[in-house]
């Protein structure tokens, strides 16, 4: 029987070629979502410019997907979703579902920003109007 060794070369060259292979991916894919994330910032940009609240909500949705720690567009996201009720031929499905979106970002978002509490107030104004009456939700002062 014939004595098998192990070949120490072609060893060491397949795990340093798994090492770079790894880091490429990793570094790749680390670039493409900085990129994607702000290709969508861009992209609900202009959609709240061209009057679309909806699009715009979905756009900044998925961009925080991609980044959770932006608390200023965290923000944003929640001034947009707080003019929904105002938006003419809006579907009432959108609306309870950017409700839905707005209490986890209450919930999300720290406590100690400045536009926190500004925020909870719009969002129980906007709920109230919606309800078309005085509400008390866990968002009320």
């Amino acid at each position: 029987m014939r004595k098998r060794t192990l070949n120490v070369r072609l060893a060491i060259g397949l795990c340093i070629g798994c090492v770079v292979v790894l880091a490429g991916t990793f570094l790749l894919h680390r670039f493409q979502v900085r990129r994607t994330a702000g290709k969508l910032l861009d992209l609900a940009a202009a959609q709240e410019q061209q009057k679309d609240p909806v699009e715009a909500a979905t756009s900044l949705r998925r961009y925080l997907n991609l980044r959770p720690s932006d608390y200023p567009s965290y923000l944003k996201l929640a001034d947009i979703i707080v003019t929904l009720p105002d938006v003419p031929g809006i579907d009432s499905r959108e609306v309870s579902k950017g409700y839905a979106v707005l209490d986890s970002i209450l919930l999300k978002v720290p406590k100690e920003l400045p536009e926190y509490d500004e925020l909870r107030r719009r969002a129980v104004r906007s709920e109230e109007r919606r309800v078309g009456k005085e509400c008390r939700s866990r968002w009320s002062p």
